[in-house]
């Protein structure tokens, strides 16, 4: 994962919104006291901020859908021992707990009000 773009950063509140990429999907990420640069590799874990609706998907392929300013729906597989889902090359924490009957590689849609870097 990667730095692919900065929609904004404050420098006086250290606060940014970065895109992050695996060059072929793309998650909008809130960000404070980081200092990225355009292109920077991602060593952070990304987490979700209130993720909601996570269901078994009908579709069997990575979706990256942008709802609003930080809101996403992601379509991706169910890892990491049932608290993350990976979107392509992109893991993301989900801070919800998943439900029981979910098992890792079940591919799940989840709604993310933000995804924190």
């Amino acid at each position: 994962m990667y730095i692919k773009n900065i929609e904004w950063y404050d420098s006086d509140s250290e606060e940014g919104m970065y895109e992050v990429s695996d060059s072929i999907y793309t998650v909008v990420c809130y960000a404070w006291k980081e200092d990225y640069k355009k292109g920077d590799l991602v060593s952070d874990t990304i987490v979700s901020l209130c993720a909601s609706n996570i269901t078994i998907s009908e579709d069997q392929c990575f979706k990256v859908e942008r709802l609003s300013f930080f809101e996403h729906k992601l379509t991706g597989i169910l890892c990491d021992n049932r608290t993350a889902i990976r979107v392509g090359g992109i893991c993301i924490k989900i801070d919800t707990a998943v439900p029981t009957n979910l098992c890792d590689g079940n591919w799940i849609s989840v709604t993310m009000a933000r995804i924190d870097l």
